[in-house]
């Protein structure tokens, strides 16, 4: 005699979505959360790419405030964020995975765009000495334009993106000891 074959009444192998919810929010944080995030970061990118080929400072002369010309930012700094934003792209898609070196990345690049935006462009952005129209023009000097505000901005929304993904990982689990 043979008994009916025994079938499994429900799959359990899927879950409930409510489970699954449950399991999601305490592994790794809310993915709308991350999601912002990344939109933050990739906007940060944007406006690093962009500031390359706006004015990043303005040459300015006497009181009524006459622009005499624009310096972009690739001229000031050889295509240096360019570079760096287009670096930000993989390490924001290692983020976005859940990568923690990744994060780091993110975070360390946008530190070195505050960096490189202090120390090698507000310099030339301020300097009035060595200007070629400070020659013809005694009180010639330098001021800050778009370029430099924007990628400012991009660098502090960037280490902010990188640092707050890093703040909302999911923490490390401590390696299994094997006994011997």
């Amino acid at each position: 005699m043979s008994a009916p074959a025994r079938e499994a009444s429900n799959d359990y192998s899927t879950g409930s979505r409510a489970r699954r919810r449950r399991i999601r929010r305490a592994e790794g944080g809310s993915s709308t959360g991350r999601r912002a995030l990344a939109a933050l970061a990739l906007g940060a990118i944007v406006l690093l790419v962009v500031s390359e080929f706006l004015p990043l400072f303005k040459v300015v002369v006497g009181t009524l405030e006459t622009e005499t010309r624009t310096e972009a930012g690739w001229r000031n700094h050889g295509f240096a964020m360019l570079l760096l934003g287009v670096a930000a792209v993989p390490m924001l898609l290692g983020a976005l995975r859940g990568a923690r070196p990744a994060m780091w990345a993110l975070a360390a690049i946008g530190a070195i765009v505050i960096v490189v935006a202090l120390t090698v462009d507000l310099p030339a952005a301020r300097e009035s000495g060595t200007l070629r129209e400070s020659v013809s023009y005694e009180d010639a000097r330098a001021e800050p334009a778009a370029g430099f505000f924007v990628e400012t901005l991009g660098g502090v929304l960037l280490l902010l993106a990188g640092g707050l993904l890093l703040l909302t990982a999911k923490p490390r689990e401590p390696a299994a000891e094997e006994s011997v």
